[in-house]
C-alpha cells in the first residue's frame, strides 16, 4: 500500500483509511489464509523532513484450531509507529509515495496469536480415535491399569 505525500506540508496531519486485498496464504508459520480485505487506518504528521506514520491495521484469517485442527477465524487488529524520511519517499506519476506494505505485514505476523482456538473452552481431539471431542464423547477404551500402555502407571505403586 503506497500513501502519496506530494502534497502534504509542515504541521500536516493527514488521516487515511484503505482496505486492502490480502488473498494468499499468510507469511507465518501457521498456515492460514485471509477471509476478507484488511483495513489500514491511521494518520501521518509531517514535521520537518520527516513523516511520522501511525496506524491500524485489522484482517480477518482462517486457521486450524492448535487443538482439534477445525477452522479458527481470527481477528488481527495491530498497532504500528514508524518514522520516515521524506528523502525515503519514492517518486512516480508526478507524485512523492510511501511504501507501507513491509510495515502492514510485520503488523500481521505479530497479530496472530500464538495459540489459535476455535473457542476458549475446546476440548480437542482424542489421543487414542482421534476423535473431536467438540462434537462427541470419546468412544475409546482407554486401559489405564496397564503398566505397559503409561510409562507413569508405576508412580502409583510407590508409597509415601
Amino acid at each position: 500500500m503506497e500513501i502519496d505525500i506530494s502534497k502534504s506540508v509542515d504541521t500536516d496531519i493527514v488521516e487515511f483509511d484503505e482496505k486492502i486485498d490480502l488473498s494468499g496464504d499468510l507469511i507465518s508459520d501457521k498456515e492460514g489464509e485471509f477471509i476478507s480485505p484488511a483495513q489500514v487506518k491511521g494518520f501521518y504528521a509531517v514535521c520537518n523532513d520527516d513523516l511520522i506514520f501511525k496506524f491500524t491495521v485489522t484482517a480477518k484469517a482462517r486457521f486450524k484450531c492448535d487443538r482439534c485442527l477445525e477452522n479458527a477465524d481470527v481477528t488481527i487488529c495491530e498497532g504500528f509507529d514508524k518514522t520516515f524520511k521524506r528523502s525515503d519517499a519514492v517518486l512516480k506519476n508526478n507524485g512523492e509515495f510511501i511504501d507501507l506494505t513491509d510495515c502492514i505485514n510485520e503488523c500481521i505476523v505479530l497479530g496472530i496469536p500464538q495459540k489459535i482456538l476455535c473457542k476458549q473452552d475446546c476440548k480437542g481431539i482424542c489421543q487414542s480415535c482421534g476423535v473431536n471431542l467438540n462434537k462427541s464423547k470419546c468412544k475409546c477404551k482407554k486401559n489405564t491399569t496397564d503398566k505397559g500402555d503409561n510409562p507413569f502407571s508405576v508412580l502409583k505403586d510407590i508409597k509415601f
